[in-house]
């Protein structure tokens, strides 16, 4: 936490403000203290005890010489706003404190709202919470300080927002904007030239997207009339939430980002206790995935590389040597990994891990740049990396798979997918075919290098019950799984490994069979995800005293 200067206000009558910002922390946003020399007020107090020790010990010490009214107001009632005020309710009473939110939020704080003030996703135990006035409520009047002052409350509709006006004691005036979208009781406070925008500029981020009562449609609107009261000029800074200050300038361009934003995740689902958990059991797995996946993929480009440079093309052996920035990826899942031993321990909550797997998952595509594009790295540890990314972001928001499922003929694709393990002839034959074409036989000869022989001395065969069993999936997503799956069984030792489809009424099973798999099989977990987003229902079976790997399909109609 960064405790700044005492600051002066332009455009009030000797206000200063106490700027408690910190590095951005989805537990605990920043708190903000303006003193005059008739009254205090505080603006959030965030969740962080050090942080509140520090508002109490300021506050202490202006009123020991002076005392004066204190005044509290909440940008919105998420507990890393408001949970300190909500521990430390014994100051707020032996101090006369007088707390100020918007009728929703003091609604949910009087209530002790689970879930509109997140507690549910923080896992944190919250009392109700006393608000003296209720703002956004349409009524006017004066609230009584208890020192014979008055705070003159006027409601009005602005031309961009509802505002409530407070007249402090100073004469100074706070304006109080209704700013729903992140949360209905979402609000941004004017005192002076300073705006206080609480988290507007997050709220379309993985994981704060489809919080309790968030809606995208409000928050565009919520957006515009923020623009107009920056472009109508008088603000000279923004303060936000969570971080630092802003300028004007780069506040409106980061409305015009969050514009962008809102467009991707208007679709996002709730981001619910349901959601998180399913949220840190994908990063969980995505971290052992990226472990393994990665180092693999660097090891064939770089094994790609040398033989490139032996074959005499040394300019394509060096294109491939700087394709992925392998050392950077490795720093990312390195730091991740130690995240997560923390997460583990319990010095970090659900919502902080999910979060940072977002921003690794982000880092780690951004370095893998050209590599997942590139057609001499093998096509499926493309795709399954790739899909491993940015599945991250589509667990966290509750979206669909963007490549839809289709109706297959289960039999023909398996027939076929279990052909090309066994036999990668295809490759040998695509060299052949570019032989008069240069270009064409450098990127089918950098193909037949890229590819290693995984399955050797593996004996992999194909059982089927039925010339044809439509299924609806997501055929590639389908092999590329059954792929991870057949090297997982392959690295633990498999010789011998048999894919079957069969149907039994209305349901088509796909098996896996190796005595490789076993009830404690450590990837069961992952493939369920997986495999669910292929229209699978996946679980450990034993068919034929053999354990398998099953996935159940509905059994599609065949169209005439």
């Amino acid at each position: 936490m960064t405790g700044n200067d005492w600051q002066d206000i332009p455009g009030t009558d000797r206000a200063r403000i106490l700027p408690l910002t910190r590095k951005p922390d989805v537990c605990c946003s920043n708190a903000y203290l303006i003193a005059t020399e008739r009254e205090i007020v505080i603006i959030d107090t965030g969740a962080d005890e050090a942080q509140m020790e520090t508002i109490v010990s300021t506050v202490e010490a202006l009123t020991a010489g002076q005392p004066r009214p204190i005044c509290l107001l909440f940008t919105h009632c998420h507990l890393d706003h408001c949970l300190q005020a909500i521990r430390r309710r014994s100051w707020i009473e032996e101090k006369d404190v007088f707390v100020f939110a918007h009728i929703a939020a003091a609604e949910a704080l009087e209530s002790g709202d689970e879930s509109q003030t997140v507690a549910d996703i923080f896992k944190w135990e919250i009392e109700p919470l006393r608000v003296d006035v209720r703002l956004h409520a349409g009524d006017e009047h004066e609230v009584a300080l208890g020192n014979g002052e008055t705070i003159v409350l006027e409601h009005q509709e602005h031309a961009a927002f509802p505002v409530d006006r407070l007249t402090f004691p100073s004469g100074n005036l706070i304006s109080v904007y209704a700013t729903p979208g992140h949360s209905p009781d979402s609000v941004c406070i004017r005192v002076g030239d300073h705006l206080f925008i609480g988290d507007l500029l997050f709220s379309a981020n993985p994981g704060v997207a489809g919080l309790h009562r968030w809606d995208p449609g409000a928050l565009l609107t919520t957006v515009e009339g923020v623009r107009r009261i920056l472009t109508a000029g008088g603000i000279a800074l923004c303060w936000n939430g969570h971080g630092r200050a802003l300028t004007v300038p780069d506040t409106l361009r980061a409305l015009e980002k969050l514009e962008g934003d809102l467009e991707r995740m208007k679709a996002a689902g709730s981001f619910d206790g349901v959601r998180l958990r399913e949220s840190v059991e994908y990063a969980q797995d995505m971290l052992d995935e990226a472990k393994r996946l990665f180092p693999v993929i660097a090891g064939r480009i770089y094994y790609l590389s040398y033989y490139l440079e032996v074959l005499g093309e040394v300019e394509e052996a060096e294109r491939y040597q700087h394709l992925i920035e392998s050392d950077t990826i490795d720093a990312f899942i390195t730091d991740f990994d130690a995240f997560t031993a923390e997460f583990r321990e319990g010095r970090k909550i659900d919502v902080q891990f999910v979060l940072k797997a977002v921003q690794v998952a982000a880092k780690i595509e951004g370095a893998f740049g050209q590599g997942l594009g590139d057609p001499a790295v093998d096509t499926s540890l493309v795709r399954r990396a790739s899909r491993l990314l940015t599945d991250c972001l589509h667990t966290v928001c509750a979206f669909d798979p963007p490549d839809p499922a289709v109706p297959v003929d289960l039999v023909s694709l398996m027939a076929e997918f279990v052909g090309r393990l066994s036999d990668p002839s295809y490759l040998n034959e695509a060299l052949v075919a570019a032989a008069e074409d240069e270009e064409a036989f450098r990127s089918a000869l950098v193909q037949r290098i890229a590819h290693l022989p995984l399955f050797e001395g593996v004996r992999i065969t194909f059982l089927r019950d039925a010339d044809s069993l439509m299924v609806l999936t997501r055929p590639e997503r389908l092999c590329d799984g059954l792929t991870a799956v057949i090297e997982s069984l392959t690295a633990a030792g498999a010789e011998e490994i048999a894919v079957s489809v069969r149907g039994t009424g209305e349901s088509v099973s796909l098996a896996v069979q190796s005595g490789a798999l076993h009830a404690d099989w450590p990837y069961l977990r992952a493939c369920r995800r997986r495999f669910a987003r292929c229209g699978g229902r996946c679980d450990l079976r034993t068919i034929q005293g053999m354990p398998a790997l099953v996935l159940d399909f509905t059994r599609e109609p065949v169209s005439r």
